[in-house]
């Protein structure tokens, strides 16, 4: 699949609490370390994560939020203590610990200093992070009671079974995968038993060594034997198989699904009354799970903006998306939504026999403003077609575009004269010309009179009508500059021509 990442952030934005010298707004779990308790709490619990910051820092108000929620997620652990200290209060601990760059998050374990955090502040990375540190790097699993007490910790688990204890190479392996960044929120473990034992039985185990993966997403778990360990490419197995047979669309996956390189299904469902229908789709979805198809459903309460995007406007509704970005490329399935209609809609997706689908809003009726309305489907009659110069307007309706229209009404009335039009396209319910490369909302374009495929986008900052007249008044110019060039061009042409043929 094909993506822009910056047009899905934009995407993404369409569809901070800060450390206070007080301490205000912390969760009451979160200690609080000075020079008075520090020594006592580190050497006296197990584990204990410190957040050094400074009250003036940006960095550290931005860790702040996301700290806090943490502090709310996290299970509840006697030996484990999350907490802060303010080094502007507390100079001569940041000294000693040599805390030179705000916020730095340090692990002690009993007593001792065992690590620096170095990974993101997002709320779900550091979860993954506080969870697992709390636990030895690989574990020690005895029991299919084990299994799934510890593979309930963490997005994905993997279990690696052996028929006799893992030697010391097999476990500085195991380890190094345990440390590894791009598997923080995977929690490891080994088991040592045979196919008799009541793990290899319950979870169909038929060979040994094996891995085990659990994604706790839908319970799932993949069992891949192995006749070494240096054979598994972990961070790729985990990679590969991170998401669902359907996977449910969340603000947190939502640029990750969209950036893979296979096309996504996507179904929009009201999960409380659609919620067998959820059920019957799972089905579906592992039919053709060797199709290269990732499958995902959206609840439409969350993500019904997003659906209008593919112009979906009744529930449940499957789009097929196969490029995301400023011209995607989606199929939207029409008929009745049936598992018969639906296995048909993919078999035809899969054979290319589909064609792609286009969201318009209705033609207006009147259209007799200064500013007209345009619509997808009049995109080629009214742009690409057109013999005048061109302003459009691209914006979406939640954004306050009043002081926007004012601006350019103004400038229409004095350019009236002008071979000029103006129209305005709601991004959300229309689609645009393949000549529009959409980086901002809203955005606007200048089209000249004989040139529909290259528009010049306004990019300014602020938008004044000074500041867009000017913009228009230059673009008009470089289009004349241009065609005289494209005269001489023409008449050097001619005249080389002509002393050739003599």
């Amino acid at each position: 699949m094909k993506f822009n990442i910056l047009f899905i952030s934009l995407l993404i934005f369409l569809i901070l609490s800060t450390f206070q010298q007080e301490y205000e707004g912390l969760n009451e779990d979160i200690k609080i370390l000075t020079e008075e308790n520090y020594e006592q709490i580190i050497k006296e619990t197990e584990v204990v994560v410190v957040a050094f910051f400074s009250p003036w820092d940006e960095k550290s108000k931005e860790l702040q939020p996301n700290f806090d929620r943490v502090s709310h997620m996290i299970e509840k652990n006697e030996k484990f203590v999350l907490s802060v200290l303010n080094c502007q209060d507390n100079k001569p601990i940041c000294d000693q610990n040599e805390i030179e760059t705000f916020p730095a998050i340090r692990v002690f374990k009993n007593g001792e200093f065992f690590e620096d955090y170095t990974g993101s502040t997002e709320w779900l990375d550091l979860l993954a992070y506080f969870t697992k540190i709390q636990y030895p790097r690989v574990l020690k699993i005895s029991s299919l009671d084990d299994i799934y007490h510890y593979s309930s910790k963490l997005p994905f688990s993997i279990f690696y079974m052996f028929e006799e204890e893992p030697d010391q190479e097999m476990m500085e392996i195991m380890e190094k995968n345990s440390r590894n960044h791009l598997l923080k929120h995977v929690m490891f473990g080994t088991i040592t038993g045979d196919l008799n034992s009541e793990i290899a039985k319950n979870l169909s185990i038929t060979s040994l060594p094996s891995m085990i993966f659990y994604r706790i997403v839908d319970s799932e778990f993949i069992i891949t034997p192995f006749e070494s360990i240096n054979d598994i490419n972990t961070t790729q197995f985990v990679q590969e198989n991170q998401f669902a047979i359907i996977e449910p669309l969340t603000r947190q996956n939502f640029k990750y699904l969209f950036i893979r390189k296979t096309p996504l299904a996507v179904f929009f469902l009201d999960y409380k009354s659609d919620l067998s229908t959820l059920d019957k789709l799972k089905s579906i979805a592992k039919y053709w799970n060797s199709s290269k198809l990732t499958f995902v459903w959206a609840e439409q309460s969350s993500f019904g903006r997003f659906g209008e995007f593919f112009g979906t406007s009744t529930f449940p509704c499957l789009v097929i998306v196969e490029e995301f970005n400023q011209r995607s490329i989606y199929y939207r399935m029409e008929k009745e939504f049936t598992e018969e209609e639906i296995n048909s809609f993919i078999k035809d997706y899969i054979e290319g026999k589909l064609e792609t689908s286009s969201k318009s809003e209705p033609i207006p009726e009147s259209n007799d403003g200064i500013i007209k309305k345009l619509v997808f489907s009049q995109w080629n009659e009214m742009i690409t077609l057109s013999d005048k110069e061109i302003l459009l307007i691209i914006y979406t309706p939640d954004y306050n575009n009043s002081r926007l229209f004012d601006t350019v009404e103004k400038l229409a009335k004095k350019l009236e004269d002008e071979n000029l039009l103006i129209f305005s396209v709601n991004a959300l319910k229309n689609d645009f010309g393949k000549e529009i490369a959409l980086n901002q909302i809203p955005a606007i374009f200048f089209y000249k009179q004989n040139d529909k495929e290259n528009p010049i986008e306004y990019a300014g900052e602020d938008l004044t009508e000074e500041l867009l007249e000017s913009f228009y008044l230059k673009a008009k110019q470089e289009k004349q500059e241009e065609e005289k060039q494209e005269e001489k061009q023409e008449e050097k042409q001619k005249e080389k021509k002509e002393k050739e043929d003599l």
